[in-house]
């Protein structure tokens, strides 16, 4: 049960994350490309953190990317993880000579 709340936690933190980002970007009129890589990182993470609480349900492994399965640990691993970290990278060292220059 703790695991099903720490896990829609960091669900609705993402979602927080995400909206606060994507309104931040709205109001300073962001452009920028590492802007787009940042929200592209940002949105696999929701992705996996949306993956990681169905895993608590036994009743959902029937179905293939959701549930206990081989396939959702690999797409909450390297998709949502690994992948969404590089896309952040990407992001901020795209996005880094706008910071300075302002």
């Amino acid at each position: 049960m703790v695991d099903i709340i720490l896990e829609t936690l960091a669900l609705v933190a993402v979602s927080v994350l995400i909206g606060c980002v994507v309104y931040t970007g709205a109001k300073r009129d962001y452009t920028n490309s590492g802007w787009n890589w940042i929200l592209a990182g940002l949105g696999l993470m929701f992705i996996r953190a949306l993956i990681d609480v169905t895993d608590n349900f036994p009743s959902l492994d029937y179905l293939v990317v959701i549930g206990d399965t081989p396939t959702q640990t690999f797409i909450e691993k390297l998709v949502g993880g690994s992948v969404a970290y590089i896309f952040l990278c990407i992001g901020i060292i795209q996005w880094l000579p706008t910071l300075a220059s302002m």
